[in-house]
């Protein structure tokens, strides 16, 4: 079988952006998109029913929690509760149908604030504007504040380089836009967390590059993708940040956690089921070993209030692999990973999520998730050797005055992501969890959510978290006739960690298509037994403050 080069998909990638670009036309003088009032609905139907190509809102942007909470209410039932991130055209179809509904004063306030900013797309699916290919630029420059630089507060550096106090800056310009089918964009950024992430080998997300003035800018394209899309089918090539979790929580098999990496990527079905998947080569191996991720799901919302979803991912790979070609196939790819191949070190490791997420009333949502990982231990023939995990989700989105309640409890056992075979089946990318970056624990999280002012969410929020010592990116080496009896869960001296924490965001517009962008998540981590070093107790204030000036969203017709 042929074998892919490790460089086939970043080539691929670069190809099908610069064929975006040219798709997209030459560059037109830009014209700022001034926040007008929206018009009120015209009696045009079919302009809202018409399918349209878009690009995808970023994760993390300033909209999701107040979409969240919507989902939540039952206000949109036609967004995933689970699949993020959603594409611009989906997210103003969604705010046409909550002119509809009845809506409390505070939300009225937030539609009013989302109509402005989808502008646009809110006038082509009421027909007053023309369907015609664009691009817009925008950029955003600022900083942040960290007392420490490991990303996950509950696993702060205490100690060593990253414990230290630092201003990190940022600065990002994009272009996103449309033409015809096809939907697109490019986001390249600077940021002082890619010379400094505590989960990177010296801290660098990126590696040095050998320009000048550049060595040590640290920067890197969180977006570049183009994408084909139609009604029932799309086909990806690109990179982009992807979760497919419950709200505020990281997908087993699938997180932003990770930095973006490139990927090809489909889908088909409907809004009310569909079937989804991805593929990569991860490159981030030495030498010839060649390590190969396909990730698929099958989401069906069986009711407005009920969704249901089974998932499964594969690492397969070695030194001189090829690719398997099996493991695209949703059906196949179980038999594959769980049978002997008879290719010598060409293993799999395989793991599957299900889900589901149930809103019996207006006020309760539950949720969860379980994962199983299943690889093959030395010696044997079989999956004798696995790990399983869960979370569990209680939301009451509508308690009083834009106020919620979360309450969720997670378990991953010690043998989540971890595999005793060879370590190109890790379930990691360049180190970091594909899906969560840490097992063997046990976390109880009490979250409250207000959104009572437009632009303005405020979390206050507890965790408590105990950490066994099983470390999903070393080596796990224990006999294989031992690990049917492998300890599963809280390994070793167990770390606990309690930290009361206040989160937010506040996005405040400054007129003109300007606005400012902050958001925080600061707390106090009392740990005892800190890495796990019986005795040993540490309490220290953890946590980030980011700011960010953000230009108008500059339209370039193209038609």
């Amino acid at each position: 079988m042929k074998r892919i080069p490790q460089s086939a998909v970043p080539t691929v990638v670069a190809v099908a952006g610069a064929a975006l670009l040219l798709a997209l036309g030459p560059s037109a003088a830009a014209a700022r998109t001034a926040p007008a009032a929206i018009p009120p609905p015209a009696a045009d139907t079919g302009a809202a029913d018409a399918f349209r190509a878009s690009p995808y809102v970023p994760m993390g942007s300033w909209i999701y929690p107040i979409l969240d909470h919507w989902i939540a209410a039952g206000r949109l039932d036609r967004l995933s509760p689970y699949v993020q991130p959603y594409r611009r055209m989906e997210v103003a179809r969604a705010l046409l149908a909550l002119e509809d509904r009845d809506l409390e004063p505070y939300e009225k306030r937030w539609l009013a604030r989302l109509e402005r900013a989808f502008a646009r797309e809110l006038e082509v699916l009421r027909g007053r504007r023309r369907e015609a290919a664009y691009a817009t630029v925008r950029a955003a420059a600022g900083a942040s504040n960290w007392t420490q630089t490991s990303r996950d507060p509950l696993r702060p550096a205490l100690h060593g380089p990253f414990a230290k106090d630092r201003v990190l800056e940022h600065a990002s310009v994009g272009v996103d836009g449309q033409a015809g089918v096809v939907a697109g964009a490019i986001r390249v950024s600077r940021d002082g967390i890619y010379r400094h992430d505590a989960g990177y080998p010296g801290g660098r997300v990126v590696s040095k590059r050998n320009f000048p003035l550049l060595d040590e800018a640290g920067f890197r394209f969180p977006d570049a993708y183009a994408e084909l899309q139609t009604r029932y089918a799309r086909l990806f090539v690109g990179r982009m940040d992807r979760n497919w979790g419950p709200p505020r929580t990281d997908g087993f098999l699938l997180s932003d956690y990770a930095y973006s990496w490139d990927q090809i990527g489909w889908r088909i079905g409907s809004d009310r089921i569909f079937l989804t998947g991805l593929l990569t080569s991860l490159g981030d191996f030495p030498g010839d070993t060649t390590r190969y991720l396909a990730v698929h799901r099958l989401e069906w919302r069986a009711r407005d209030n009920l969704m249901l979803a089974f998932s499964e991912s594969d690492i397969q790979g070695g030194p001189g692999a090829s690719l398997d070609w099996r493991i695209l196939n949703p059906v196949a790819l179980w038999e594959t990973s769980t049978a002997q191949t008879g290719r010598g070190d060409e293993a799999h490791n395989h793991l599957a999520q299900a889900d589901a997420w149930w809103r019996p009333d207006r006020r309760l949502v539950l949720s969860g998730s379980l994962i199983a990982d299943n690889s093959t231990a030395p010696g044997t023939t079989d999956a004798s050797c696995c790990g399983i995990g869960g979370t569990l989700q209680v939301q009451l989105p509508d308690l009083a005055h834009g106020w919620s309640l979360r309450l969720q409890g997670t378990a991953l056992q010690s043998l989540v992501y971890r595999t005793s075979r060879n370590p190109w089946e890790r379930y990691t990318v360049n180190g970091v969890g594909l899906g969560w970056d840490k097992s063997d624990l046990r976390l109880a999280t009490i979250e409250a959510t207000w959104l009572g002012a437009p632009g303005l969410v405020l979390r206050p929020r507890l965790d408590i978290q105990q950490k066994g010592e099983s470390d999903m990116h070393a080596p796990l080496s224990p006999p294989a006739d031992s690990l049917p009896g492998y300890p599963r869960i809280l390994l070793g001296q167990a770390e606990t960690t309690i930290r009361p924490a206040v989160a937010g965001r506040w996005h405040r517009e400054l007129g003109h298509g300007w606005d400012v962008d902050m958001d925080w998540d600061v707390g106090v981590s009392f740990i005892r037994d800190y890495a796990h070093q019986a005795g040993v107790d540490a309490t220290a204030l953890v946590g980030r403050f980011r700011v960010l000036l953000r230009t108008p969203r500059f339209l370039l017709p193209l038609d």
